[in-house]
This record gives structure tokens, sequence and C-alpha cells, in this order.
């Protein structure tokens, strides 16, 4: 049993409870076991947590009520979390970029090829998905109008079920996507001569001190 493994139980009554789980960047698995265990009254182990989750009957109220309860706590965790991996993402770029400036050709070649093939591998990754989504919907209506199915519940839900699980999965990509076009731009701009200005704080302190 993994504190993963635990994560997608407990999101099913704590939704972001249980992504402090999931989340194996920075200290999220850490806190959020500490506070399972001590919401459920249990050892902070994994087994222990989920023995604890399907034994007691009021687990999920429990778990529940200690999202809202712990709702700051929690909250910061995460947002400290996703900090780490942008932060994460933001030193492999400076790495792509050092490299880019004084690797090898092939090196020189990926560093600046590595951006657009993910761009559009996550793309076609989302095409696919959506596509996916239109052909099963599609044949489930065209099996209803041929009598051959009575009800679609059942599918349409399992539909809904698996994107909401993948769903998280894009916030990687994204992520990735979003910051090295930032710094792409950056570079261009440096490239061109631009000089970088203060920026928004930087500003903000100038116009107080007046310097």
């Amino acid at each position: 049993m993994t504190w993963k493994e635990v994560g997608n139980t407990v999101r099913q009554y704590a939704p972001k409870l249980g992504k402090l789980l999931t989340n194996p960047v920075g200290g999220a698995i850490d806190i959020g076991a500490s506070i399972i265990s001590d919401a459920l009254g249990t050892q902070k182990e994994p087994d222990a947590v989920m023995l604890a989750i399907e034994s007691d009957p009021n687990a999920a109220v429990k778990l529940k009520q200690t999202e809202v309860e712990k709702r700051a706590e929690i909250s910061r965790a995460l947002i400290e979390s996703e900090t780490e991996a942008l932060r994460i993402v933001n030193k492999t770029i400076g790495r792509e970029l050092d490299v880019a400036k004084s690797g090898t050709d092939f090196s020189k070649f990926w560093a600046s090829f590595w951006r657009p093939f993910w761009g559009v591998v996550s793309a076609l990754a989302f095409i696919f998905q959506v596509g996916g989504n239109v052909w099963l919907v599609s044949d489930v209506i065209g099996l209803i109008h041929k009598g051959e199915i009575a009800d679609a519940t059942q599918v349409l839900t399992a539909l809904g079920t698996i994107n909401t699980t993948l769903m998280p999965l894009w916030a990687v990509p994204g992520a990735i996507l979003g910051v090295t076009a930032w710094h792409r731009g950056q570079m261009q701009r440096a490239e061109a001569g631009e000089q970088k200005g203060p920026g928004i704080f930087g500003a903000l302190a100038q116009r107080v001190t007046g310097k």
C-alpha cells in the first residue's frame, strides 16, 4: 500500500486533502499523512490509514470535517508544493539554456527542439482524449437509437470518472508549456537587446522610495 493509493481513496470524500497524498513534490505527502492519521486516530502509515478508512463507518465524515477545519493548512501545503514544482521546472529550463549556449551541436538542437516537441505531443494527447470522448458518446447515442441499450447512465458516469482522473495529468504538461513559453520569450527579447525592467514589485519600490 502506498500513500498515493490512500490519497486516491481519500479524494472520494475530501478532494483537496487526498490531493496532498498524491502530490510527490515538496512535503505535501508528509503533511497530508499527518492530518489524515490524526483525524482517524491511527498510525501515520499507509496500511494503518487505509484500514481505518475501511473499518470506521464515520471515516468519510471525519475526513470531510477535517478538510474544512484544516483548509488553510491544506491550501498552503498545496500552494507550496505547486511552487516547488514550478521551481524545479525553472531549474531544468535554466540547465537547458546553459546547454544550448555551450553544448554540442546535438545538445543545442535538442535544447531548442524539445519545447515544440513537448507542445505537439501534448496537443496530440489532448486531441486523442477529446476525440475518444466524442466517439464514445456518439457510439452510445447510436446504440440507444438502435434499441441495443436502454440506459447509458453507467457508461457516461464511467466516462466522467475517467476524464476527472485524467485532469490532474494535464497540470504537469500545462505548467511546463506555460513556463517554457515564458522563458523562451524572455530569452528571445534578451537576444534582441531588450533590457530587463525592474518588474512590478521593483517598479512599486521605485515609486515609494523615489529612486
